[in-house]
């Protein structure tokens, strides 16, 4: 156990992070100083797929650099996204509203 005199928002900032990655590995819930808000969390619903994914990764090669310049993503990604616009289903009462569907399955993929 460990008192805090005084916390600067810095402070603070890495004191929730902290909370909170323990939170995710070990399900325990640290509890806040007085006088900082409680963080309490939901169970993070995707957390099976990021140990799945995270368990695939073990052992792997790191990715090999792409050579493509840091200037040059966001117009590379403007250009994937562009592609993309005609398959978004634009129709508001829709349940698949925004989602960019697949033009030969007709639905999202």
């Amino acid at each position: 156990k460990f008192e805090i005199m005084a916390v600067s928002r810095v402070g603070v900032l890495v004191i929730a992070a902290l909370a909170v990655l323990a939170h995710a590995q070990t399900g325990i819930l640290i509890e806040p100083p007085p006088g900082l808000p409680s963080l309490r969390l939901e169970p993070f619903p995707l957390a099976d797929v990021v140990a799945q994914a995270r368990q695939a990764a073990t052992g792997k090669p790191a990715p090999t650099p792409t050579g493509i310049k840091k200037k040059d993503y966001l117009p590379l990604i403007a250009q994937t996204v562009e592609a993309f616009i005609p398959h978004q289903n634009i129709d508001p009462t829709s349940p698949q509203y925004g989602r960019i569907i697949d033009p030969y399955a007709l639905e999202e993929i």
